[in-house]
């Protein structure tokens, strides 16, 4: 549940609702497949935690957090919210946070808030490139130089080292 929500940045109600089908861990690049999200269809990249996934899927058959109770046959957001409470609690994490009460919605923050610092990143790192080539920018180099598919391939190795280091840090 705290990969999905930190890791991958899903929103509780997401997390509550995955069905393993939705998972495409064997793909070269792992990712989430969505036919109905908040902002419309799309995919959601496991740049970390694919074992994680791995794992859970391997012991569910259908949803990842089924509900016998339950008309849609997982359980609700409100439910992913009372066992990240309870999570939180245990490990002693404050009510408060910065002055804002601690919520999943928090996870998806982390994840966006890492992200933009992989991206200031790797700015740096590609600046060690334009220095070499007297260019005077990172972000010509990165915008006009890469590829597509090289941005995304560095991405994703500097989001997946980011996120080790915070899981690992716990």
């Amino acid at each position: 549940m705290v990969v999905a929500l930190a890791g991958w940045g899903l929103r509780a109600g997401e997390v509550a609702a995955l069905h393993q089908d939705q998972l495409h861990i064997d793909a070269d690049d792992p990712y989430i497949q969505f036919d109905e999200r908040k902002n419309g269809p799309g995919t959601v990249a496991i740049v970390f935690g694919e074992d994680v996934a791995r794992r859970h899927v391997s012991r569910v058959d259908g949803y990842l957090f089924p509900s016998e109770r339950s008309k849609t046959g997982h359980v609700d957001g409100t439910t992913i919210a009372g066992w990240f409470h309870d999570l939180a609690d245990k490990a002693g994490v404050p009510e408060e946070i910065d002055g804002v009460a601690r919520k999943p919605h928090m996870g998806r923050r982390f994840w966006y808030d890492a992200y933009s610092q992989t991206t200031e990143d790797l700015l740096k790192h590609v600046q060690d490139i334009a220095d070499e080539q007297g260019s005077a920018s990172a972000k010509v180099v990165f915008e006009d130089y890469l590829t597509d598919e090289r941005k995304r391939e560095l991405r994703r190795e500097f989001m997946r080292e980011k996120l080790s280091s915070a899981f690992d840090s716990y």
